[in-house]
């Protein structure tokens, strides 16, 4: 993440002042940064070199950006993991209650128990990438409306 602040930094705002450390990083770490994400991104990296130290620094090759992307999902994905583990995942459930049922009021309205807990497991995953596992609805009640 620092890398790609300062990347963006340098670029953006013309810094000289973050090339210092931006060299600290890819002279100290852009072998790992490089094999780290080859390893770990789908089809590895098409373009970023966390070992480029040439002026091409200063601007983004259009399939850097593409890496970026990558990168930055697969970062953001790693948060949402932390972040979730760290939630209480029965008040979580509560919420998104609320919000399928303020979403699909008509849509549930009179439908037997079993009808609404497979639509809230499915909204549960489409709207809000949030995997319902076993034993999450156990202390959980669902309504008739």
């Amino acid at each position: 993440m620092n890398y790609i602040r300062l990347r963006r930094n340098r670029i953006v705002h013309q810094s000289v002042g973050t090339q210092g450390k931006i060299l600290g990083i890819i002279n100290n770490n852009g072998t790992d940064l490089n094999k780290y994400w080859d390893k770990h991104l789908h089809k590895g990296r098409y373009c970023i070199d966390f070992k480029r130290k040439d002026k091409e620094i200063d601007y983004f090759e259009r399939l850097e950006l593409f890496d970026l992307l990558f990168i930055i999902r697969q970062l953001a994905s790693k948060i949402d993991s932390v972040v979730l583990n760290n939630l209480d995942r029965q008040k979580i459930l509560e919420y998104i209650y609320q919000k399928f049922e303020e979403d699909n009021f008509k849509n549930i309205k009179n439908h037997r128990i079993d009808r609404i807990k497979n639509k809230f497991i499915k909204y549960c995953k489409v709207e809000y990438g949030f995997d319902i596992q076993d034993g999450d609805l156990n202390n959980f009640t669902f309504k008739v409306v």
